[in-house]
């Protein structure tokens, strides 16, 4: 996946990688607000 360094450039020792969570939330587990609200695409994207 070098391949996303060039084109993000960034540097060589950085190495990019998915972190992906699966399951099921234990019963009563509980959200905070901010975490649920949506962000502006702007907020959280470059165009480059």
């Amino acid at each position: 996946m070098n391949f996303l360094n060039e084109i993000c450039g960034r540097p060589a020792h950085e190495k990019p990688f998915l972190l992906l969570v699966a399951g099921y939330p234990v019963e009563g587990a509980q959200v905070p607000v901010a975490a649920t609200r949506e962000k502006p695409l702007a907020d959280i994207s470059t165009c480059l």
